[in-house]
């Protein structure tokens, strides 16, 4: 009885996630298509590659110090 319980109440949880996702990549596709974040994907991936310094997060950047020879 537990068991079948448990399952019911995951089952409804995964459910009720999915739809939420769902609904979320709707909202983020109306307002965001996806071409436009292939391309701002592609925007951002050229300027990482141009701009090294600028894109290394500060706690990798000052451990890199560290180990400085």
């Amino acid at each position: 009885m537990a068991e079948s319980l448990v399952s019911g109440l995951t089952g409804m949880l995964e459910g009720w996630g999915g739809w939420v996702s769902e609904k979320a990549m709707a909202l983020i596709n109306q307002f965001f298509p996806p071409e436009k974040r292939a391309e701002w994907i592609e925007k951002l991936k050229a300027f990482t590659v141009k701009h090294p310094k600028v894109t290394v997060s500060p706690r990798i950047q000052s451990s890199h110090m560290l180990c400085r020879d």
